[in-house]
C-alpha cells in the first residue's frame, strides 16, 4: 500500500507558477546572440520592467496592513515584491516576455490570495500593455510538498500516470502550420496542455525506444527494496541520449534536445531535474502547459493536479507503464482527457479554457460537451478503476 494511504495529518501539495506576459512590440524585439541563443532582455523589455515598477510603486503609496508592499527594483532588470504575511513575487525578463513567479503555496492558500494576485500582477501587467500569449512564454507549473514527495511510490505513480496520458502532451494529429511569434517559427502541438514541441517534448514524440527505456527504468526502480525519489530521477535521466553523449541502452530522456545544450534534459514535458529526497525543495516541473490567461486558469490546473494526486493515493498497486499512442483526432484527445478528469472527480466543463487555439475555430471542446449528456458525464466522474 502507498505510504500516503497510512493514517496521519494531511500534508500539503505545493504549487509553483510561471506567469508570462508580452505584446507584439516585445515579441518583435526578440533576438538571438551570435551563438543562436535567445537574448533575455531587449531595450523594449527593460523599459517595460521600469514601467511595471512605477505602477507598483503607485499602488504601494495607498497600501496599509497586510496589503502593504515592500518593493526592490533593479532598473531595467527585475522587481521583487513582498507582503507582511510572507507572500512575495518577482518579475524579470525572459526571451520575448516578462515572467512573474510568486512564492509557492497550496491550492487552498492560493484561493485566499486570488484578489491580491489578480490586482497586483494580472491587472498591473494589463495596465502597462502586457498580456499572456497563446504560446510564447509558457505556463509551467511546479508540483511539490510533503503531500507528494513524502512518498517515492506516489511520485513514481504521478510521473508514470502523466506519461501514460499522452493526450496531455503529445498528438499525432495533422500538423498545424508553424506560426511566427517574436521572430521565431514555432511548431505548436495540438495536445490538451502542450505549448511547443521544442520546449516540452512528450515521450511519445521521442519515439518507441524512449518508451521502452521508460519501462525499463521503472522496472528497475520497482525492484529497489527501499526506493527513493533521487533513485527514480537517476534511473530515468541517467541514460540521456544526445549528440555529445554516448547513449546508454534504452534511453528515456534526450540530451541537448532542440539544439540548446545549456540545460539539456530540461526541455521535456516533465522536467525531473528538480527531483530530490528533500521534501521541502523537491518538485516536478510540468512544462507542457500553455500560458495561463488569468489566475483562475492557474487555480483550475492546480486543482486538477491535486485531484489527480489524491486519486493516485487511493491506488493499492503501482501504476503500470502503459503509454497510449498519441491521439490522431481532436475528439479522441478530448475524450481521453475527459476520462482523466472524471477519474479525478472533475468535470470537463470546468476545463474548456484548455481548448487548443487550433481547435477553437471548429469548437472541438463544445462538440464533445454537446455530444455527451449530463448523465454520461456524471458516470464518467466516478473513478473507472482503483487499480
Amino acid at each position: 500500500m502507498s505510504q500516503s494511504a497510512l493514517a496521519g495529518p494531511k500534508k500539503k501539495i505545493i504549487f509553483g507558477n510561471e506567469f508570462t506576459f508580452s505584446n507584439q512590440e516585445m515579441l518583435d524585439s526578440f533576438s538571438q546572440d551570435r551563438n543562436g541563443m535567445p537574448v533575455h532582455y531587449s531595450d523594449y523589455s527593460r523599459k517595460k520592467v521600469d514601467r511595471v515598477a512605477n505602477a507598483l510603486n503607485k499602488l504601494k503609496a495607498d497600501r496599509t496592513g497586510s496589503e502593504k508592499m515592500t518593493i526592490e527594483h533593479s532598473a531595467g532588470s527585475s522587481i521583487h515584491v513582498e507582503y507582511p504575511d510572507g507572500f512575495k513575487f518577482k518579475i524579470y525578463g525572459e526571451p520575448g516576455i516578462l515572467e512573474v513567479n510568486t512564492s509557492p503555496h497550496s491550492y487552498e492558500e492560493y484561493l485566499e490570495l486570488t484578489e491580491r494576485i489578480n490586482r497586483d500582477i494580472f491587472e498591473v501587467m494589463e495596465n502597462v500593455g502586457l498580456q499572456p500569449q497563446d504560446f510564447t512564454g509558457g505556463g509551467h507549473i511546479h508540483v511539490g510538498g510533503a503531500g507528494l514527495f513524502d512518498d517515492p511510490i506516489l511520485v513514481r505513480n504521478f510521473i508514470v500516470d502523466f506519461m501514460n496520458h499522452s493526450e496531455l502532451s503529445s498528438s499525432d494529429l495533422p500538423e498545424i502550420p508553424p506560426f511566427e511569434e517574436g521572430g521565431a517559427s514555432l511548431k505548436p502541438k495540438a495536445a490538451i496542455l502542450d505549448q511547443t514541441w521544442v520546449n516540452a517534448v512528450g515521450i511519445n514524440d521521442l519515439g518507441q525506444p524512449n518508451v521502452k527505456g521508460l519501462k525499463k527504468a521503472i522496472s528497475e526502480f520497482d525492484k529497489i527494496e527501499n526506493p527513493s525519489v533521487s533513485a527514480l530521477r537517476d534511473l530515468i535521466m541517467q541514460k540521456a541520449q544526445g549528440p555529445n553523449v554516448n547513449p546508454g541502452p534504452d534511453p528515456v530522456y534526450v540530451n541537448g534536445f532542440g539544439g540548446w545544450g545549456t540545460r539539456p534534459t530540461k526541455y521535456h514535458d516533465l522536467n525531473l531535474r528538480p527531483l530530490s529526497d528533500n521534501v521541502d525543495s523537491a518538485t516536478v516541473e510540468i512544462r507542457s502547459i500553455r500560458p495561463q490567461k488569468n489566475f483562475d486558469e492557474f487555480l483550475r490546473l492546480a486543482q486538477m493536479f491535486q485531484a489527480r494526486i489524491e486519486f493516485l493515493k487511493k491506488k493499492t498497486t503501482r501504476v503500470p507503464v502503459k503509454v497510449l499512442p498519441s491521439p490522431k483526432l481532436a475528439q479522441e484527445a478530448i475524450e481521453r482527457f475527459s476520462i482523466y478528469l472524471a477519474e479525478s472527480g472533475l468535470d470537463i466543463e470546468d476545463y474548456l479554457f484548455l481548448e487548443h487555439p487550433a481547435w477553437r475555430i471548429t469548437q472541438e471542446f463544445s462538440k464533445f460537451v454537446d455530444s455527451c449528456s449530463n448523465s454520461i458525464r456524471t458516470k464518467l466522474r466516478k473513478p473507472i478503476s482503483n487499480e
